[in-house]
Order: structure tokens, then sequence, then C-alpha cells
């Protein structure tokens, strides 16, 4: 009320004011409800599960980047369905552009990655990202493809020294290329580079770099659960992201036939065009505009 505010939108799980006619907040995911093991603070989330349901109760709309996380949502908080809305994120135009091929060479030399082609994966060491499942994956590819390297773009922080063993134990050393954290640029780069993206992610909210990668004009493989198939349509590939050998097979699969490829490329080029940040800005202001009624 002091800042004479009509409605306050709080984009990222939490409140900070009130508007004068409604709040609406943003949930993007429920991973640490999903899989407490996962979290960093050493006490558990309890106190932040307390604060996000507080959150919804003084919200008066709800946004979910899925209508899976708007079923978590309903299901974990008991919120009510009509008080959530679905906006789906975009992507930015500049993924659809077809770089040059003096910028991917460039890209390669930046993080020396050998020549051949490359295998993509976005998500660092995070453990809901299932890195460690996609290298045991990639140690049984190799027994049927070479040459063939694993770029591995983010950081290395979380569970980054049961990583570097893996790598080590699977004697996969000269296979996988760790770039650490990369600019949104050079992340573009390294999708139209790839031969594939996988993202077998054991939970997500949205799932950006799927929609990225397909702008990209990548195949994609990634999990059948959460809200995956829900944003990548039939334009992916799918996989179950605790079954190691199905990831093998369907890596080996998508690389050895070509109409495959081929065709999950142009699905999901096309798939990508359906997200757009214009389109979500526009239903976010349709959001503010029910608050004003």
């Amino acid at each position: 009320k002091r800042d004479q505010i009509d409605v306050y939108h709080g984009t990222s799980y939490q409140l900070w004011a009130r508007g004068i006619k409604g709040s609406v907040v943003t949930i993007h995911d429920l991973a640490l409800v999903k899989f407490p093991e996962f979290s960093k603070r050493l006490l558990g989330e309890g106190w932040s599960i307390y604060k996000t349901r507080k959150t919804l109760q003084r919200a008066s709309k709800i946004i979910a980047v899925s209508k899976n996380t708007a079923k978590d949502l309903c299901d974990f908080y008991q919120v009510p369905s009509e008080k959530v809305r679905v906006i789906y994120n975009g992507i930015g135009e500049e993924f659809f552009s077809a770089p040059s091929s003096e910028s991917l060479k460039s890209v390669r030399a930046r993080y020396a990655i050998p020549p051949g082609d490359y295998i993509l994966y976005v998500g660092g060491s995070d453990p809901r990202k299932n890195l460690e499942r996609l290298l045991e994956a990639f140690s049984i590819l190799l027994k049927k493809v070479q040459p063939l390297i694993l770029v591995v773009t983010g950081g290395m922080g979380r569970r980054g020294k049961e990583i570097y063993q893996k790598i080590e134990r699977l004697n996969l050393g000269e296979n996988v290329v760790l770039t650490g954290h990369v600019s949104s640029q050079d992340l573009r780069l390294l999708y139209s580079g790839a031969r594939l993206f996988v993202y077998p992610s054991l939970y997500e909210g949205f799932g950006i770099p799927v929609i990225e990668a397909m702008a990209c004009g990548v195949p994609v493989i990634t999990s059948n659960i959460s809200s995956l198939p829900e944003v990548a349509g039939d334009a992916a590939y799918f996989i179950n992201p605790y079954d190691i050998q199905a990831m093998a097979e369907a890596m080996e699969r998508v690389l050895s036939d070509k109409n495959l490829a081929v065709s999950l490329q142009a699905e999901g080029l096309e798939r990508a065009k359906a997200f757009s940040w214009e389109k979500a800005a526009s239903q976010t202001l349709a959001v503010y505009q029910e608050c004003l009624i």
C-alpha cells in the first residue's frame, strides 16, 4: 500500500510485498519436495516448505510453469486448482538462428573439444540431473560407437568429486569434456554443434534445455517423467532415466538411424516454436487483469 502497487508479482516462489488488488506468485518446480535428499540445507527443507505454503495461501493467483507443476502444487500443498494458471516458459529468438561454421569451430577450440561427433548434456553435477547414470550409459555406448565425445556443461560443485571419480573409474577421461559454466551464447553454439542432446533429468518443473536444443535443430533424448513429456510433446525420444541400458540403446539408435534423427530434428524445431516469451508475457498480463477485476 505504501508503494501503491495494484498487483505485486513474485516471480520466483516468494512474495516480498502485497498488491492492493492482489498478489501473484510463480512456482517453477517442487524439486526439493520430490527429492528432499538433494537439499543443500543441513536441516532439510521443512522451513522452506512452510514458507512456500504461507506464500501460496497469501497469493491471489499462482502461476505454474507446466501442468505437471500445477498438479504437484495441488497434490502437495492442497492448492485449489481454480487459483492456479499454467504459463509455459519461453525461448529466446536467438536460439533459432543458425550459427556460422567459424563460430562453431571457435567454440570447440575454446573448450578443447576434440574433432568428431559429440553428445551434449546440460546440468553439471546436480544429482537431480542424473549425470552419473548418463556416464554409465555413455560407457556402454562407447563399446559400439567410436569415436565419440560427451560434452558436459554446468558447474561441478555438488557431487563433483563423485563425478570425477566415476569418469576415472569408467576410463572416460579422453571421451568426456567438462566445460564448467558457459555463457548463453556459447551454450547455443554447443547445442548447434552436437549430434545429439541428452537430458535424463529425474525431475523438472519445465525443462528449458529441451526446447533450447530443439530450437537449435538437435535431436533430443529426454526422460519420460515429470514435465518433460508435456514440454517435449511428440518431438523427443523418451527414456526411463533410471534405466542405464535403455539410455545407452536410445543414444545408439538415434546416432545410427539417420531418418529418426532427421525426424526428431524437424519435429523438435516445430515444437520449440510453440514457446515464446511474448506469449508468456501476454498470458501473465491476463493474470494481472484477473486480479484487477
